[in-house]
C-alpha cells in the first residue's frame, strides 16, 4: 500500500518497456518520470531528484552502470535508490557488477509485476528509514552541543555546526566556548574518532568533564592532562583530539594545549598563520600531556578552530589543503582590490566574524565529514 505518492524516474531506450513499468507504477499509485537516454536521465535527475530511479541497464549514449556511479557519486542525488533491469546483462556477473557500482537491487526480465513492485516498496522503505536515521542521529548530536554561547566580555564569539550528509551515524565533533568563576575565556574544538552512538557518548562526556576541570580552576594543561586520564580509564579502545584555548579576563593573551588537533588559525594585522605551540599526542595515548604555549593578542586579533572536515579533501594532501584554507582566509580579509598589495596588513574588521563563520561553514557544504568551528576576535573593550 502506497501512503506517499512517492517520484519514481524510469530509464529505458524502449518506449513499450517504459510504458510497461511505468503503468505498474501508476496504478500503484506513485508519480513516474520516464527518461529514454542516460543524459535525459541525468537532466531529470538534476532538475529534480527522484525517490527511486529503475535504470535499465544498456542505454544508446551510455550504460545504466555509468548513470548509477554518476547518481551516487553526486552528493545531491547519492541517497536516490537504484533498482536495475535488463533482458540482455542477465547472469552473476552483469547483476554482481551493477550492485558493485551502487545500484540497491537488480532484476532480470522477464519481471513479474508482483515482483518488481515489492522490490520497488522494499527499496522506498528502506531509503525512508535511512533518511529519517540520518535526521534523529543529527539532531541528537545536536543537542549534545551547546545551544548557544554565553557573551563573553572581550570577545566575539561565532561557532558553527554543519552535518555531513554522508553519515546516518552521530560524528564526534564538539565545540565549547564559556568563561571560567575567575573570568578567563575557554574555547574548544575537539574530534572524537568515529562515527557511532559511542563516539557522540564519549564527546559529550569529553565536553562537559572539560567544563568541570576548567571550573575547578585548573590550567589547560592540567586540563587536557585529566581527560587523557578519563579516555585511558573508561575508553581505552577510543582516541579524541582537543585543543583547548584560554585567555585571561584581560584578554591580552592566549595560551593554547593541542592534544593531537588541528593548529588554530591566527588573523592578525599582519598576516594569517597557524598556531602551531602547545602541540602534543591526541587523547587516549599514553603520554605526557602537550606543554602550554602562550601568545599576545593585539585588540582585533582573530583564532579560528575547527574539526578537519574543514580542510580535508580525498582529493589532495592535507597539508595542501590546510594551505589552501588559510589563503582563502587571509583573501576575505583583504580589502577588495587589494591584490595588488597582497603582503601588506589586513584588515579583520571590514568582515564581521559571524559572516566569516557563514562563509566557512557555507564552503564546508562539500565536505564528505562533519564541520565544527569556532571563531573569536578580540575587541577594545578589555576589562
Amino acid at each position: 500500500m502506497v501512503t506517499e505518492r512517492a517520484v519514481i524516474l524510469v530509464v529505458d531506450d524502449s518506449e513499450s518497456k517504459r510504458y510497461i513499468l511505468g503503468s505498474w507504477l501508476r496504478r500503484t499509485g506513485y508519480l513516474v518520470v520516464e527518461a529514454a537516454t542516460g543524459g535525459e536521465a541525468l537532466l531529470r535527475l538534476a532538475e529534480r531528484p527522484p525517490d527511486l530511479a529503475v535504470l535499465d541497464v544498456h542505454l544508446p549514449d551510455m550504460s545504466g552502470i555509468e548513470v548509477c556511479r554518476r547518481i551516487k557519486g553526486d552528493r545531491v542525488s547519492a541517497a536516490v535508490p537504484v533498482l536495475h533491469v535488463s533482458a540482455i546483462a542477465v547472469d552473476s556477473a552483469d547483476r554482481s557488477a551493477g550492485l558493485d557500482e551502487g545500484a540497491d537491487a537488480y532484476l532480470v526480465d522477464p519481471i513479474e509485476p508482483k515482483e518488481f513492485l515489492a522490490t520497488v516498496g522494499a527499496l522506498l522503505r528502506q531509503s525512508r528509514r535511512f533518511a529519517e536515521e540520518h535526521r534523529i542521529a543529527h539532531t541528537l548530536q545536536r543537542s549534545l552541543l551547546p545551544a548557544g554561547l554565553p557573551d563573553l566580555p572581550g570577545l566575539r564569539v561565532a561557532a558553527r555546526y554543519h552535518a555531513s550528509a554522508d553519515h546516518a551515524e552521530i560524528g564526534g565533533d564538539f565545540f565549547d566556548a564559556f568563561d571560567t568563576p575567575a573570568g578567563d575565556a575557554v574555547l574548544v574544538i575537539g574530534d572524537v574518532q568515529g562515527h557511532s552512538l559511542a563516539a557522540a557518548v564519549i564527546m559529550a562526556e569529553l565536553r562537559y568533564s572539560l567544563r568541570a576541570y576548567a571550573f575547578d580552576g585548573q590550567e589547560p594543561r592540567a586540563v587536557v592532562e585529566r581527560l587523557n586520564r578519563l579516555m585511558l580509564a573508561h575508553h581505552p579502545e577510543s582516541t579524541a583530539t582537543v585543543c583547548v584555548v584560554v585567555l585571561p579576563p584581560d584578554r591580552s593573551s592566549a595560551t593554547v594545549v593541542n592534544a593531537g588537533h588541528l593548529p588554530p588559525l591566527l588573523v592578525g594585522r599582519d598576516g594569517v598563520r597557524y598556531w602551531n605551540g602547545g602541540a602534543g599526542v591526541l587523547l587516549g595515548i599514553e603520554a605526557p600531556p602537550p606543554e602550554a604555549d602562550s601568545i599576545s593578542l593585539d585588540p582585533g586579533a582573530r583564532l579560528l578552530l575547527f574539526t578537519d572536515g574543514l580542510v580535508e579533501r580525498r582529493s589532495s594532501p592535507l597539508t595542501e589543503t590546510m594551505a589552501a584554507f588559510a589563503d582563502s582566509v587571509e583573501a576575505a580579509h583583504r580589502a577588495p582590490g587589494a591584490r595588488a598589495t597582497a603582503g601588506g596588513p589586513l584588515d579583520p574588521a571590514r568582515l564581521p566574524i559571524q559572516d566569516l563563520a557563514d562563509g566557512l561553514i557555507a564552503a564546508a557544504d562539500e565536505s564528505d565529514d562533519d564541520v565544527a568551528l569556532v571563531a573569536f576576535e578580540t575587541t577594545a573593550d578589555r576589562s
